[in-house]
């Protein structure tokens, strides 16, 4: 008799620890997806920007500001490094 208890005590515990396992492991993979999906959203959001910004960079005229002339070096700096 107490052999049998024991058998059913641990077939008991062991259906426990499944069922457990299956419900934390279905609620880590929501969370998971949820996680997924908001970074993908912000990846686009970046994209977006990174296209708007590129969009201005190649509208950007550096000879009309006279930015090329403002980038040669000065020989006269002295950094000391």
């Amino acid at each position: 008799m107490f052999p049998v208890v024991l058998i059913v005590a641990f077939l008991l515990l062991l259906v426990g620890m499944l069922l457990l396992f299956c419900f934390r492991n279905r609620t880590s993979q929501k969370l998971q997806a949820l996680k997924v999906n908001r970074i993908k959203k912000q990846i686009a959001i970046h994209q977006k920007q990174i296209k708007v910004r590129n969009s201005y960079l190649n509208t950007y005229d550096f000879l009309e500001y006279n930015l090329n002339d403002s980038l040669f070096t000065q020989k006269n700096i002295n950094l000391n490094l």
